[in-house]
């Protein structure tokens, strides 16, 4: 689409809990630069450098568990298991909004009958609950549910917003896996004495310290912008339509900004351009093409004649690319095989989500099956009993954000989605990376 998503950037502490009143993105004052193409090329910017040190602590770290504990990447994810406070933040946000407001009966009572128009009514019944939940909206709510502006924004979505606060009314809580962390970094320590415990311990603490980079950086240089992006398309879009320029205000989105800002100087007629743009987009939805393109992956360069920092650096992110371009083992029988990214085994039945549009349709502890997931889509995983992915790796968005959740979770399962069926009852191994099918099982299309 023409608009797309932006990025922009802050950084916090990782003992800080990433909410719109304790980000140190508002201790900080980042002047924005004029027009829009401006403002994206600031935010890349800022994204990819931030990528750079969360990479960087991944590999040093991982690195160190092979050579000195014979650990394998799955293993040593997990002394970061529960660092990562953006990824469940907005999940948990909510759902410390149900329990407040629905300490009230007459409002526990609206927010259980899942109404769309569940602010207009809070308006009536609660004002300040109203207050809280559009507050809510005003900061989360800019989340696009998919990799663009383009997508519709979590506000955008009223229906799955009440579904979810609903679902929260009775929510024990995420699951604690601090435990668990605190478990594996003793067997690791206890296991290592001397210069190894030290590289060990240097190790962990420069990782903990950068991980939590990944899910902050995708909130704070991506996910927020391209909401604020999406915004601006729209509003152009509304003065586009009430001049007869355009059919409906979200077709904005499918035009570039310099195009949005030329049909508005001079009143240019747009609705042929979009109306090709839409079969386009249509078309490259029905035909996605292959996974990947190109022969496979070379011999890695060799990065010694590079001084010190630029080969610390390139070291690492030969290694993400090496573990994000690798191939999942082959399908044995009746099973489907993928990556196992986050520890676990569930059973369940199968909600395949390929689309944002298609949230919605997920059920508390079904099995979510889907392409990819973007950052936004978080905001249901409390739903999920378990994630399976067609495209993905350890270190992928999907991965991270299951481990967080405690959800078992297999990636690059690669004909998945084609392969199962709504309803259907599998098994999910997060540490095997195989997903069981029950040759029995019967496909439910509805509910």
């Amino acid at each position: 689409m023409g608009v797309r998503g932006l990025s922009s950037s802050a950084a916090r502490d990782r003992k800080t809990r990433c909410s719109r009143p304790s980000c140190p993105g508002r201790r900080r004052a980042v002047h924005a630069p004029r027009g829009p193409q401006a403002f994206y090329a600031q935010c890349l910017k800022l994204h990819f450098t931030l990528f750079i040190p969360h990479v960087v602590g991944l590999y040093e770290l991982a690195v160190a568990c092979e050579e000195l504990l014979g650990w394998d990447l799955q293993k040593a994810t997990g002394l970061l298991q529960g660092l990562s406070n953006a990824s469940t933040a907005s999940t948990d946000d909510l759902a410390a909004f149900a329990r407040r407001a629905g300490q009230r009966t007459a409002t526990r009572e609206l927010l259980e009958s899942r109404t769309p128009d569940l602010l207009k009514r809070l308006d009536d019944i609660d004002p300040p609950a109203a207050k809280e939940l559009r507050q809510y909206l005003q900061f989360w709510g800019l989340r696009p549910i998919g990799p663009e502006a383009g997508c519709p924004t979590v506000a955008d979505q009223p229906h799955l917003v009440a579904d979810l606060i609903a679902d929260l009314l009775n929510d024990d809580g995420p699951r604690d896996v601090s435990t668990a962390r605190a478990a594996l970094v003793e067997e690791a320590r206890t296991r290592l004495t001397g210069t190894a415990r030290q590289r060990f311990d240097a190790a962990l603490a420069y990782a903990e310290r950068v991980y939590p980079l990944r899910e902050d950086n995708v909130l704070f240089t991506d996910q927020l912008p391209t909401g604020l992006l999406r915004r601006v398309a729209l509003e152009a879009g509304r003065r586009l339509v009430s001049l007869g320029l355009l059919g409906r205000a979200e077709e904005a989105v499918m035009l570039a900004a310099d195009e949005l800002g030329e049909a508005l100087r001079t009143r240019l007629d747009v609705r042929r351009i979009v109306s090709r743009r839409k079969a386009e987009h249509a078309w490259v939805r029905a035909n996605p093409g292959p996974m990947a393109y190109g022969p496979a992956p070379g011999k890695a360069p060799d990065l010694r004649g590079l001084p010190a920092p630029a080969r610390r650096i390139n070291r690492a992110l030969l290694w993400m690319m090496e573990h994000e371009l690798t191939a999942p083992p082959e399908a044995t029988g009746n099973a489907i095989v993928g990556i196992g990214v986050s520890s676990g085994v569930y059973r369940g039945r199968v909600r395949v989500i390929r689309t944002a549009d298609q949230l919605h349709t997920l059920r508390p502890g079904e099995v979510l099956v889907c392409p990819t997931t973007s950052a936004a889509w978080t905001i249901v995983f409390r739903r999920a009993g378990a994630i399976v992915a067609d495209t993905g790796s350890v270190l992928s968005h999907t991965a991270i954000v299951a481990r967080e959740f405690a959800l078992p979770a297999v990636v690059a399962a690669a004909n998945a989605t084609s392969g199962l069926m709504d309803g259907e009852e599998v098994t999910v191994d997060g540490s095997r990376g195989v997903v069981e099918r029950f040759l029995d099982a019967r496909a439910r299309t509805t509910r």
